[in-house]
């Protein structure tokens, strides 16, 4: 004898659905592509440390620096972080959150 499962509809799903204001910043980039879970990673980081290097990101995440400058440049293309050099030493790259104001 075979069993079937009742299912409810996806609207009464996504009724259930409560979307917090935190992640509101990320239904803005939903309709260009995804974002990885390096990416995520990143962005909860620098969110956590603003003006953190990308060497000290990298060293955290325990990947290597050119995954963490890779995925910066799509974050920033979509203005979720912005990138500035420090100014003590022009070769380190930060990172911070949000659209670059300047």
């Amino acid at each position: 004898m075979r069993r079937t499962i009742k299912t409810r509809p996806v609207e009464d799903h996504i009724a259930l659905i409560e979307v917090p204001a935190s992640a509101e910043a990320y239904t803005k980039w939903m309709h260009y592509e995804y974002l990885s879970c390096r990416q995520a990673a990143i962005l909860e980081v620098v969110k956590a440390n603003p003006g953190a290097t990308i060497g000290a990101i990298a060293a955290v995440l325990n990947v290597n620096k050119p995954s963490v400058t890779r995925a910066a440049d799509k974050l920033s293309k979509w203005n979720l972080l912005h990138r500035s050099t420090d100014l003590m030493d022009r070769r380190l790259m930060l990172l911070w959150p949000g659209p670059n104001k300047g």
